[in-house]
């Protein structure tokens, strides 16, 4: 019996290297490529803005220090999060 694969897959996009695409060009490249979820590493602005209201789906990373701030109040958590993401 044939048996479908019904999990999701993305991508890690860093951006610490030579030569590589604008965010708006990365998102092109998800789209042609249906690549809808994506991990990138912090919540630089010109990712963030890039991917907004793109569909595509965003884990953005935080350091160990931001993630034991963070954890501390949902205050702390809110802080960090709204002035990045909304």
């Amino acid at each position: 019996s044939l048996q479908a694969f019904t999990g999701t897959y993305g991508i890690n996009y860093g951006r610490i290297a030579d030569n590589i695409p604008s965010p708006d060009e990365v998102v092109t490249l998800l789209r042609a490529a249906r690549i809808r979820n994506v991990r990138i590493y912090d919540a630089d602005h010109s990712v963030l803005k890039a991917f907004s209201g793109t569909g595509l789906e965003i884990v953005i990373g935080v350091t160990n220090g931001q993630l034991q701030d963070m954890s501390s109040s949902v205050d702390h958590a809110l802080n960090w999060v709204n002035p990045r993401c909304f």
